[in-house]
């Protein structure tokens, strides 16, 4: 018997100490997780850019532009009037009456138009397509737009979206 269990005693006092330590290792790491308690909230928000008749507008969310004479000026603002900062939004300008040519120009972000050629930084206003994505824009930022109609009665309808791909990331609130 004792030449058997000289055989086997290394290997017995091993598994007796991993039995001592291992429980011990476990039941730290699940007691550090167990005792890691913060309350934790999601906050409510909105996103929203929609076009304005001024840079403080009220979320009218569409505007229609109709030419009461030839080659008539609009101007109006894209607003960030969600909570959130974008970090993109898309634009939409739809010629709903009318056969007439028009020019569709943008200032820089929260640079108004000292012309319909000039923007009031002294740079030139860039051309921009019927339909688009637009820059980033913080809460209460704004880009302005303008659009010459070259024909009387023509229409064009302006509106905007914020998709979900184009807002910031979210943010955890420890409380």
């Amino acid at each position: 018997m004792k030449r058997t269990l000289g055989k086997y005693f290394p290997g017995v006092v091993l598994i007796a100490l991993m039995s001592i330590f291992t429980p011990t290792t476990v039941y730290a790491s699940v007691t550090a997780k167990a005792s890691n308690s913060t309350a934790q909230s999601i906050t409510s928000v909105t996103f929203k850019v929609a076009p304005e008749a001024t840079t403080g507008g009220t979320a009218t969310g569409i505007i229609t532009w109709t030419a009461a004479a030839n080659n008539a000026n609009f101007y109006a603002y894209y607003v960030n009037t969600g909570t959130v900062n974008d970090t993109a939004f898309s634009w939409t300008v739809t010629h709903s009456v009318g056969t007439g040519t028009f020019t569709l120009n943008y200032c820089p972000v929260n640079t108004t138009f000292s012309s319909p050629t000039l923007c009031s930084n002294s740079s030139t206003p860039t051309t921009m397509p019927l339909t688009g994505t637009g820059p980033a824009l913080t809460v209460g930022e704004w880009r302005p737009i303008h659009i010459k109609i070259t024909k009387k009665n023509d229409a064009f309808t302006v509106a905007s979206t914020v998709s979900g791909s184009q807002i910031r990331a979210g943010t955890n609130t420890v409380a």
